[in-house]
């Protein structure tokens, strides 16, 4: 009957949802493992532990700093917009800048108090970047490049910086529609195309793109200053060149 297949459905999905969870804890105690036996080829084995460790503790708590945001109110956007961009740091940064360098720093035997705020001066700025890029992405690109659909993270009622901005600087109407929509269980396309127009009508979409541009900047300029080589140096900025797309490196 409908009922059963229905009902069949959704009992595969809770399986389902349950072995995934499961796997994901799998592959985590796999990845120490593997890491740990990598680690014993180098001279600072313990601490390259300890990073990996605090990479993935770090990106617990990022999800769960996530999750705190979607309980938030939309009446301090100023507050939300701060609240989001700490959750890149924790949930994006962590594993996507920080931990990377972190690792290939003391795997090239850099004084690991060296290689600890070395990585974060670079990384931190740049992984923030690289997730406010994303989240731009998500609104201006092309879905036929990216593979997604345009407005995902609206239709998810993701609360993030473009959405702060905009309640932040936008008209009193643009803040009511927004906040109407935000507060509501799903979002239609009719609202997904309204909320885009206002994250380009309020300025939101352009304030990304300068925070994106300074957080670049910051991150470069750690390298800059840093005691690398010359040519570490431009490896390393050859490698952070892939994380922000080139227009929203230098914004006007």
């Amino acid at each position: 009957s409908a009922y059963c297949a229905l009902s069949s459905v959704c009992n595969n999905k809770h399986i389902g949802s349950g072995l995934g969870l499961m796997l994901g804890d799998l592959l985590a105690t796999e990845s120490f493992d593997i890491t740990r036996n990598s680690a014993k080829h180098f001279n600072y084995s313990e601490e390259l532990l300890q990073a990996f460790a605090s990479m993935q503790r770090n990106v617990g708590i990022g999800q769960v700093l996530d999750l705190s945001i979607e309980m938030m109110q939309l009446d301090n956007p100023s507050e939300l917009a701060q609240s989001s961009l700490n959750v890149f740091r924790w949930k994006t940064a962590s594993y996507t800048t920080i931990a990377p360098l972190t690792l290939g720093f003391l795997a090239a035997s850099m004084n690991p108090n060296d290689a600890y705020n070395l990585a974060n001066s670079i990384g931190d700025p740049l992984g923030i970047a690289f997730q406010l890029a994303d989240d731009l992405l998500d609104i201006v690109s092309d879905s036929k490049l990216t593979g997604k659909p345009i407005g995902g993270d609206i239709r998810e009622g993701k609360r993030a910086v473009l959405l702060a901005d905009a309640l932040q600087y936008g008209s009193d109407q643009e803040k009511e529609i927004l906040t109407k929509a935000y507060t509501s269980e799903e979002r239609s396309e009719s609202d997904v195309e309204k909320i885009i127009q206002i994250y380009h009508t309020s300025g939101a979409i352009e304030r990304s793109k300068q925070r994106i541009m300074n957080l670049w900047q910051k991150s470069n300029n750690s390298i800059d200053e840093s005691p690398l080589s010359s040519s570490g140096k431009a490896i390393l900025r050859n490698i952070s060149e892939r994380f922000i797309p080139e227009a929203w490196r230098n914004v006007q």
